[in-house]
C-alpha cells in the first residue's frame, strides 16, 4: 500500500508549516486542504490503497491457504495436539477447568494449597475477576 508515501508528504508539510513564522504561516484549514488535495490526487490517479507487489503475493496466498485449512478442518486431538507439542500444551479449547480450581476460598480460609505437589494460590484476577486457583499468586 501507499500509506507511506501519503504519510511522508504530510509529515514534510507539517514540518514545513511549523518551520514558517508564526504571522507568515498559512491558516491551519489551508494546511488540511493541501493534504486532502493530495489524497485527492492519489485517488484520481489510482494510487489510493493500492496494493503493492509484495501486498498482491501475500493476498494470494492467504486467499490460497484459506479453503485448504477449512478443508482440512479441526480434527485435531487433544492427544495430538500434546504430541505436537512435546506435550508441554493442550489444546485449549477442549481444556475444561476442573470444579475445585473455581471454588471461591472462605475468609477463614488460606489463600494457598497444595494438590498432587504444586503449591496453588487463589487469584481473584483471573477468569475476568471470577478468580482461579492458579500457579501464580495473585499480581
Amino acid at each position: 500500500m501507499h500509506e507511506k508515501e501519503f504519510v511522508d508528504f504530510v509529515k514534510r508539510e507539517r514540518d514545513a508549516w511549523w518551520k514558517e513564522p508564526k504571522a507568515t504561516r498559512d491558516d491551519l484549514p489551508k494546511l488540511m486542504k493541501t493534504i486532502a488535495s493530495k489524497e485527492t490526487s492519489m485517488r484520481s490517479e489510482n494510487r489510493w490503497n493500492k496494493m503493492s507487489a509484495q501486498d498482491s503475493q501475500i493476498l494470494a496466498l492467504v486467499t490460497h491457504v484459506e479453503p485448504l485449512e477449512k478443508s482440512k478442518g479441526n480434527s485435531t486431538t487433544t492427544s495430538d495436539t500434546e504430541q505436537s507439542n512435546n506435550g508441554t500444551k493442550r489444546n485449549r479449547n477442549k481444556y475444561k477447568v476442573p470444579e475445585w480450581k473455581t471454588v471461591v476460598p472462605k475468609s477463614d480460609q488460606p489463600k494457598e494449597k497444595a494438590v498432587d505437589g504444586r503449591t496453588y494460590h487463589w487469584c481473584g484476577k483471573c477468569r475476568d475477576g471470577k478468580g482461579l486457583w492458579a500457579l501464580h499468586p495473585e499480581i
